[in-house]
């Protein structure tokens, strides 16, 4: 199975996918544009041989990025983000690692830009060979089925890669979003780099027939105004960012707002609880979602943690006595009839 197919499959052509910048795109247009970047892929020689290409992928933040690494994943490639952040020496190490047959770059990347052979006219991405050796066991890479090659942070130790398969990332995002109850109706305000967040947020999104919505900047005041433009139903940022939106002292009550998750570092007391201040507009008033699926809470991640979402989820049963409410406002306890608002651990990709 292919993810890409497997979105297209249960995708509403109609319905919208991405919103960036004035730019709207329907799913029939994203998967068009994806396919006609596919097609030129497996045009390449390295998409001929035998086994599954790497492919690595340097692109800004944008729809750009997403029909990319769409198109590789669609033509049969295995696709390696190489950050925007990272040195030419850790990009050459990343290269070497994962034995790169090529890199696709994004039409403003310029990063080694005048080595690429070809171009492709729909998007203005270029074409760059990378002459690596192949890895030692190919064959068994390939019956993996491989989809992605992440590599961790390395803030603990040496980077680390791992494989992630079509199948096991379908997987991944259905149980995910088994706690968040993403679907047609939502509207995902983005605010992260997707060469770090993509297999199970973007494609997560766009498997549950989601609209992705692209902040271009990280200030409060800009960030509520594509809010509000965009009606967006779920925010995806980083503690930065709360602790930003926290500060507004803004009229907007972003009414439409259900779910606002928090990741990449820990989420501190501090920006949670100003986040749900009285004080400061959002998410205070955000309603309440009676039509998520039924969780059992047990244990609820307190500010602290790593991964977290704020989101009012109806629960059969709850024995925490930590507060519960937007960010841990408005202490109370709850039963099976209400609906529990604690941060919870998620694992976003």
């Amino acid at each position: 199975m292919n993810i890409v197919d497997r979105i297209a499959m249960r995708a509403s052509a109609e319905r919208p996918a991405l919103m960036a910048d004035g730019l709207l795109l329907t799913y029939g247009e994203l998967l068009e544009r994806v396919s006609v970047v596919a097609d030129w892929l497996v045009r390449r020689p390295v998409f001929r041989n035998a086994g599954v290409p790497r492919v690595g992928l340097a692109c800004a933040n944008g729809p750009d990025y997403i029909v990319l690494a769409l198109a590789i994943l669609k033509a049969g490639g295995c696709l390696v983000p190489l950050a925007e952040e990272l040195a030419e020496v850790e990009r050459e190490e990343v290269i070497s690692r994962t034995g790169l047959c090529g890199a696709l770059l994004g039409p403003h990347e310029t990063w080694r830009r005048s080595e690429t052979t070809e171009h492709e006219e729909s998007t203005g991405a270029a074409w760059l060979d990378l002459d690596e050796p192949p890895l030692e066991h190919e064959a068994d890479f390939a019956a993996l089925k491989p989809a992605f090659i992440r590599f961790s942070s390395g803030t603990t130790g040496r980077s680390k890669g791992v494989v992630l398969s079509h199948r096991k990332l379908e997987e991944r995002i259905v149980a995910a979003n088994a706690a968040l109850g993403i679907g047609p109706g939502d509207r995902v305000l983005w605010m992260l780099p997707m060469a770090h967040h993509f297999a199970v947020s973007i494609v997560l999104y766009l498997y549950h027939g989601a609209c992705t919505v692209i902040g271009a900047s990280h200030l409060a005041e800009e960030v509520l105004e594509t809010a509000r433009a965009s009606r967006a139903t779920v925010i995806y940022g980083a503690p930065f960012h709360y602790s930003l939106l926290g500060a507004d002292k803004g009229s907007y009550a972003w009414p439409d707002l259900r779910l606002a998750v928090s990741t990449a570092a820990p989420l501190t007391a501090a920006v949670a609880h100003k986040s749900g201040d009285p004080a400061t507009a959002w998410p205070q008033r955000a309603p309440l979602n009676e039509g998520g699926g039924r969780r059992r809470c047990v244990h609820p991640l307190t500010p602290g943690g790593r991964n977290a979402f704020w989101g009012p989820i109806p629960v059969d049963s709850c024995s925490s006595s930590l507060p519960c409410g937007p960010f841990g406002s408005h202490p109370q306890k709850h039963s099976r009839t209400t609906a529990c608002k604690h941060f919870f651990p998620i694992h976003p990709g």
